[in-house]
């Protein structure tokens, strides 16, 4: 019987580890919960979120889940960076506050409007965050939700797919 134990003890463990591992987590439960409550998408937020703004330019976006979930659009305008907070029902923009000064990081990089689009194609699901690269600003890291997964896809600065993998931003 111990035996039996055992063996089943160890296989729980690497089911365990090897889901944890593949895109999967309590953030994608949450992410997912509100992709379905949205009638708006992160790119439509995107639009409304750099339109708030004047001369704005969304640099970064997120579907934020760690309280009410609302989408947080990043736009640059004047010389500054604006957090600019809207409801992922209506779209309409819930607040916009000032980060502080701040310049377009990568000039003539793809939208990221467009960015979105070619990352949603490419790992087939939705977006729920995009945003400079940590390695190479001038590169977009999209996240993507497909099903229970989360993929990250990186674009060069004029859209092209460099990589596409499961995202290791998942667990929390």
């Amino acid at each position: 019987m111990r035996p039996r134990t055992f063996w089943i003890g160890t296989c729980s463990t690497i089911l365990l580890a090897a889901c944890s591992a593949d895109g999967m987590g309590p953030r994608v439960t949450k992410l997912q919960e509100a992709v379905a409550q949205a009638k708006v998408s992160l790119r439509e937020s995107v639009v409304a979120g750099q339109a708030s703004v004047t001369d704005g330019k969304a640099v970064k976006a997120a579907l934020l889940v760690n309280a009410a979930p609302e989408y947080s659009v990043g736009a640059l305008g004047s010389g500054t960076l604006h957090d600019v907070r809207l409801d992922i029902v209506s779209g309409s923009v819930t607040a916009s506050s000032v980060v502080g000064p701040s310049d377009d990081p990568c000039p003539g990089s793809i939208p990221v409007e467009e960015a979105i689009g070619i990352a949603e194609a490419r790992a087939n699901g939705t977006s729920v965050s995009i945003g400079p690269d940590v390695d190479d600003h001038c590169l977009r890291e999209v996240q993507v939700l497909s099903g229970a997964v989360l993929w990250e896809v990186k674009l060069a600065r004029d859209g092209a797919v460099l990589e596409v993998e499961k995202s290791d931003a998942d667990g929390d």
